[in-house]
């Protein structure tokens, strides 16, 4: 089971401050994340496969641990209206890769 620590851990992950544009998104992945007790990552699995009802879904885990939160993304369905207010939140390819380019990498 995980814990506030360890979702707080995730969280801290995910939000950026030098991103304040996506406070949007943040807090509504925030929001079902919550109602759903699962991280960010299930969440968006979650979506893909209510979304774009794919054959096959890659989850990207990297341990055993984190194959277990993403296999959460099993547990729930997003309603029609979070699929649509997820789709919203997408940016153009242009954009995203525009955006990626111009950080600082180490």
């Amino acid at each position: 089971q995980e814990t506030r620590k360890d979702n707080k851990k995730e969280e801290n992950n995910f939000k950026n401050n030098k991103f304040n544009h996506y406070q949007n998104a943040y807090t509504h992945l925030d929001t079902l994340k919550n109602k759903y007790k699962v991280g960010i990552d299930a969440i968006a699995i979650r979506f893909v496969i209510d979304a774009l009802e794919p054959i096959l879904v890659l989850s990207g885990a990297s341990n055993s641990e984190h194959l277990k939160k993403n296999l959460k993304a099993l547990d729930f369905v997003l309603t029609d209206s979070e699929i649509e207010q997820l789709r919203l939140l997408a940016v153009s390819p242009k954009h995203y890769w525009d955006e990626r380019s111009n950080l600082v990498w180490n």
